[in-house]
């Protein structure tokens, strides 16, 4: 899939130039369990894996400025999100890996800089809590991420990353930057895109999740076009895992933007293709990109969780804004088997 990438990236390049359930499964939509065979040969032995194929909820959260009030925006200003908040809303998502965006780190010894030997890995409290409070409601242990933004990670910086239900998913060693940039090179991406890897079990799909938060307004669509371009030229010269999911905050206003047609140009589906709204202002900012031909995505899920949310909190999108973010969160499925790749 990566050779593909790099045929189909000519084609971006030149667009650019020219212009209450156990967490995670659903008792009711759960598959029925069939089984295929794997081997696992060890000492000369063969011993038989079975693979039961699971759908897999995936979601991505904009925490509008998390752990900095001040800086949010209308009747939200100054009004701190709670762990008890976020984590209802976690629970009720059903989700067993999120993107974040907007997170802001709390654990900073100087607030003008991260330096990584002093601080260690960045952290939100307030996050931390809520996820703690999803564990012990779901029996299961969550774990996040957090990643640095260009130049030097400030307290007062909008951070990417994600959390996940370690329970379901095993990671895969450490998160890594997409884009390796030159220290000569000027970084388009104000919060650089990381992938993470993850198992879904033994003999299963591996998945590969980068959270993306790109460039604010919609009179910035040509500086999107460019953190596109960049984003999946990377892609096309790794030889990672081909099962990879971009998901998060786009800031594309329209489905036609430019960046939009550089991740199709490149072998991606927006999954947000209707355009429907993701954000209490009603534009459709947050979206999933998956690879077309990949059979884990075939389903091609895209779920916009708000209304049935608010209903049963008696929630309106200004009470749900004031309380929670500007942003609701968006879902995905991916239909986890035996890895074909």
């Amino acid at each position: 899939m990566m050779k593909r990438y790099r045929v189909l990236l000519s084609m971006a390049c030149g667009i650019l130039t020219g212009a209450g359930v156990t967490l995670g499964q659903d008792a009711a939509t759960r598959p029925a369990a069939s089984t295929q065979a794997a081997t696992d040969v060890t000492d000369g032995a063969t011993e038989a894996l079975t693979i039961t194929p699971r759908k897999i909820r995936i979601g991505a959260w904009n925490i509008e400025w998390l752990s900095q009030p001040d800086k949010r925006y209308g009747d939200a200003q100054g009004k701190t999100q709670t762990a008890e908040d976020l984590a209802d809303y976690i629970l009720a998502a059903r989700v067993e890996a999120l993107a974040l965006e907007e997170i802001c780190p709390t654990n900073l010894d100087n607030p003008e800089s991260y330096d990584p030997e002093v601080d260690g890995p960045l952290d939100n409290e307030v996050l931390r809590a809520a996820l703690e409070i999803v564990s012990k409601r779901t029996k299961g242990e969550w774990l996040f991420r957090l990643f640095p933004s260009a130049g030097t990670t400030r307290w007062t910086n909008q951070l990417t990353g994600i959390a996940w239900n370690s329970t379901k998913l095993t990671v895969l060693g450490e998160s890594w930057p997409v884009i390796d940039y030159d220290k000569s090179q000027s970084k388009s991406w104000y919060r650089p895109p990381w992938a993470t890897a993850f198992s879904t079990g033994e003999g299963m799909t591996d998945l590969v999740i980068i959270p993306i938060h790109m460039k604010a307004y919609e009179e910035a669509a040509p500086h999107r076009a460019k953190e596109a371009a960049e984003l999946v030229e990377a892609l096309a010269n790794s030889d990672g895992d081909p099962d990879v999911l971009i998901i998060g905050d786009s800031n594309c206003h329209k489905g036609d933007e430019q960046a939009i047609a550089i991740y199709k140009a490149a072998g991606f589906i927006d999954l947000n293709k209707r355009d429907l709204p993701t954000h209490v202002g009603t534009p459709p900012l947050d979206r999933v990109f998956v690879p077309k031909d990949q059979p884990e995505f075939a389903k091609r899920f895209f779920q916009v969780f708000d209304k049935p949310y608010m209903a049963r909190r008696r929630l309106k999108p200004n009470g749900f804004h004031e309380r929670y973010s500007d942003h609701f969160m968006v879902i995905t499925t991916v239909q986890a088997g035996e890895d074909d790749d």
